[in-house]
């Protein structure tokens, strides 16, 4: 997908892209690129929603905009557990993307991470995703811009501009 641009609406549940068909179809070397989210948020603040949920082996997001994400949910979320097989590595690259001004989450105390690799349940696993030369601006909706919860992940050249986390 390329140009995608998604402005002041909202989804009260589940992520405004996600890279499947269904939890038996998710995607494979699929590219995410100059894409934007901006300001799609639900009315109620306490709906868990993603701007995007990455599945699937070796897919990208790259030189896309997020910004003014206000209720609780990650912003970019890597699934761990997905297809091909449970515990087998993602391969995912997420690059030269910004990630705007995002106001700590009131509703909840966590849930509110920019970018998080994996979840608690799968810690142990391997995501081997690729977190590279992306731009975080007052990113303060948890403590933790970026979570990871997998393991041999590789986090380089990542700015952080006045972000409280």
């Amino acid at each position: 997908m390329d140009g995608l641009v998604f402005t002041n609406g909202f989804r009260t549940n589940n992520e405004v892209i996600a890279f499947r068909e269904s939890s038996g179809f998710v995607a494979v070397n699929s590219v995410l690129r100059h894409c934007a989210i901006i300001d799609y948020n639900p009315p109620n603040p306490t709906n868990d929603t993603k701007y995007v949920s990455l599945y699937g082996v070796s897919n990208r997001v790259e030189y896309c905009h997020f910004r003014g994400k206000t209720n609780v949910g990650t912003t970019l979320v890597v699934w761990v557990s997905e297809l091909p097989a449970p515990g087998e590595p993602n391969y995912h690259v997420i690059a030269h993307n910004y990630f705007g001004p995002r106001p700590v989450l009131t509703a909840a105390s966590n849930g509110g991470e920019s970018i998080r690799v994996g979840t608690s349940d799968f810690s142990f696993n391997k995501s081997r995703t690729t977190v590279e030369d992306n731009y975080f601006e007052r990113c303060n909706g948890d403590a933790e811009i970026i979570s990871s919860k997998s393991c041999e992940n590789v986090y380089r050249r990542n700015t952080f501009f006045e972000c409280e986390g």
